[in-house]
């Protein structure tokens, strides 16, 4: 609920009802209001706290404000200063709320949904109620449109790099068996010619021994002859 309220007047009233849950929303409408007509001066805030501000989109401002909200005391209220004073609240109030506003600043810090509501009060203040919830709607429905794509689109990349790690996995393996196919194949040709050669000398020794074989008979035969004839020369 977008409280257009003056803080102060709301202030007060909520300690009367002991409702804080006003204060935390109209504190939250005035960082909304803040954010759409004062950007720059929340830029510099936190510049002067020595934070690198890379870029100026309303989510990372916003992020980077709820962060030091979080860590810093000093931060919350140098931030209530600026939005009391930006709201009208005099000068001799603006220490004392801004104290008593601490509280208040912990638990938006604290809160997941604080950025939601700023950002969408920010669209109320720019462009009024019932056309910044179409906005913020519209808003709503591209954020959960990119994250779709983003996550299809990693899907796409996670399958592809799976398809081509099978790829090289199934043809290292196919080289794999070829190659030892192939190794194979040539020891058992190299072991087939280690035999044919074997053969080829066993053959020659054999050759070269049956033919001296055959010439000693035929000397002894020659020998046994001659020996016949003298013999009858002889008689």
């Amino acid at each position: 609920m977008y409280v257009s309220s003056n803080i102060e007047t709301i202030f007060e009233a909520s300690k009367k009802s002991k409702d804080s849950f006003i204060i935390r929303e109209c504190v939250l409408s005035k960082l909304g209001e803040m954010l759409a007509k004062d950007k720059v001066d929340l830029i510099k805030s936190l510049r002067d706290r020595q934070l690198q501000v890379s870029k100026t989109g309303d989510n990372f401002i916003l992020s980077l404000m709820l962060e030091q909200m979080k860590r810093s005391d000093d931060y919350c209220e140098t931030l209530a200063k600026m939005l009391l004073r930006k709201d009208g609240t005099i000068d001799s109030n603006i220490k004392k709320y801004s104290r008593e506003l601490l509280k208040t600043f912990k638990d938006i810090a604290n809160s997941d949904n604080s950025k939601k509501i700023i950002l969408e009060y920010k669209e109320q203040v720019m462009y009024g109620d019932d056309e910044a919830k179409k906005l913020y709607a519209d808003a709503e429905q591209n954020d959960e449109q990119n994250i779709s794509e983003k996550l299809a689109k990693r899907k796409k990349r996670i399958v592809i790099a799976s398809i081509a790690l099978g790829t090289i996995v199934i043809g290292g393996v196919i080289y794999y068996f070829i190659r030892r196919r192939k190794k194979k194949n040539e020891m058992s040709l190299n072991d087939d010619e280690m035999d044919g050669k074997h053969t080829e000398d066993k053959i020659e020794v054999e050759g070269v021994k049956n033919n001296n074989g055959n010439g000693n008979e035929s000397e002894s035969e020659g020998d046994e002859v001659d020996g016949g004839e003298d013999f009858n020369e002889e008689e």
